[in-house]
């Protein structure tokens, strides 16, 4: 760069001024140019703050959805994990039994064991996170980069991580310890005498549905923390059914399909049936993933479609016809002729609209906003006005949340 601008550097742009470190950016000053002139604005400082504009509807919608499919497999195989290993614990136990512990104690320890591996785990993670933060400057995602100081965790919620992971570490340890009685010789494993049942199993997911329905239905409500929390309420309640669901199907297979066979087939089946926490675990949380993804997916489908296919395809069964529209802009004093009647005789050409258009601001150096002049004819066509006369001005907010007076 400095072999082709060859110009005196009066300055290095900060940190603060890019948008990531992959950003190459440059200011060029001149006098040869007119404020007003060829779109030429000028600039007399740097730092200005402009007021923060609230996100789209659409988008607050894709990063709750993206953060609960992120997170809920997390959860699931925290659960997994702590299942893992339970044959060996249990003999560990039964082994404790032997030299005077008894079982109040062995599930003290058992909890014991779930909270220190629980806590290495979130010491390592966060080791690894701090050492990775200082390299993410070298990544580079399709031209998308950002500072190590753009990765610094919110306290409130790192905290809650510290927090959970150990609570979720625990409750599963002592779910797994209410099916498993650690005895002097051995471990006796309660048989399940109730078969599951699948009515709430159903009832999870369904209400998870209609709670995403009655968020979505209306995206503007999304922006409010009410219109959060029923989303993300909405998402846990139907990946969670649907791990529910998964062990109910698992015991009916079994059932099925456990009673004939060869001798190692039977006794896998009734392995599954009577144990089936540890292998159901990991499949949960595949599920949860997947599952997660195809919503994820179906929510950018749906985000895409709604600005990019506005306009029906088909009328009654037939084709729409290509319409185009096409804007003349003419600068200067040409564009008081009348251009719009010959426009309009155009071979092709259904209508000819005439408007004047010119650019304001509050301020001075603000954000310009476009205006339109034209009779009230014209302004019927252009949008969607009440009652119309000489002299009225309309505030039109398309969905974008672009403006033009």
């Amino acid at each position: 760069m400095r072999a082709r601008l060859d110009h005196p550097v009066a300055g290095e742009v900060d940190d603060s001024g890019l948008l990531g470190p992959g950003e190459y950016v440059f200011f060029l000053g001149g006098e040869h140019m007119e404020s007003g002139v060829a779109g030429a604005r000028r600039l007399d400082h740097f730092g200005k703050v402009y007021a923060d504009k609230p996100l789209a509807p659409g988008l607050v919608l894709l990063t709750v959805v993206g953060m609960v499919v992120l997170l809920a497999p997390v959860a699931v195989f925290i659960a997994a994990v702590t299942r893992f290993g339970g044959e060996h614990r249990d003999r560990r136990l039964a082994a404790l039994r032997l030299i005077g512990a008894d079982r109040g104690m062995t599930a003290r320890i058992a909890a014991g064991e779930a909270l220190v591996s629980s806590l290495i785990g979130v010491v390592a993670g966060a080791a690894l996170f701090a050492v990775g933060r200082r390299f993410v400057e070298l990544v580079d995602v399709r031209g998308l980069s950002v500072f190590p100081q753009d990765l610094t965790p919110e306290p409130s919620l790192a905290a809650a991580v510290v927090v959970t992971v150990p609570c979720l570490s625990l409750i599963s340890a002592h779910l797994a310890m209410n099916k498993v009685v650690a005895e002097l010789l051995g471990v006796v494993r309660r048989s399940v005498g109730a078969k599951r049942r699948l009515w709430w199993r159903v009832a999870l997911p369904l209400f998870g549905l209609l709670l995403l329905r009655t968020s979505v239905r209306d995206a503007s409500q999304v922006q409010s923390t009410a219109g959060v929390v029923t989303v993300v309420a909405g998402m846990l309640a139907l990946l969670v059914g649907v791990t529910a669901v998964i062990p109910w199907l698992l015991e009916r297979f079994t059932e099925r399909v456990g009673g004939s066979g060869s001798l190692s087939w039977q006794l896998a089946m009734r392995r599954l049936r009577w144990h089936s926490e540890a292998s159901t675990r990991s499949v949960n949380g595949i599920v949860v993933a997947v599952a997660g993804a195809i919503a994820l997916q179906t929510l950018f489908t749906g985000i895409a479609h709604s600005h990019t296919g506005n306009h029906p395809s088909t009328t009654r069964g037939r084709p729409a016809p290509d319409t185009r529209v096409g804007v003349v802009r003419l600068v200067g004093a040409q564009r008081e002729k009348p251009y719009a009647p010959l426009l309009a005789r155009t071979p092709g050409v259904t209508r000819a609209v005439a408007f004047s258009e010119m650019q304001v601001s509050e301020v001075p150096y603000g954000i310009r906003q476009t205006v339109r002049i034209a009779g009230c004819a014209e302004l019927r066509l252009l949008a969607a006005v009440p009652t119309c006369s000489d002299g009225d001005a309309f505030l039109v907010t398309s969905p974008t949340g672009a403006r033009t007076t």
